[in-house]
């Protein structure tokens, strides 16, 4: 589903630390590498859920 491995494990390992290591004066650049980082990849999921292979 996911198109770059890499990619897979950057995203988990930002919400790993956004849960764990709270840090207030981080959120904005969190925010902003989630949304032009992240975000383009997960709404590739949304916009054609056909091409998700079935388990």
């Amino acid at each position: 589903m996911i198109s770059d491995v890499d990619l897979w494990f950057r995203m988990r390992e930002l919400r790993n630390r956004i849960v764990h290591d709270y840090l207030p004066e981080k959120l904005a650049e969190i925010y902003v590498l989630i949304v032009d980082s992240y975000a383009p990849e997960l709404l590739r999921l949304r916009e054609n859920p056909r091409r998700i292979p079935a388990s």
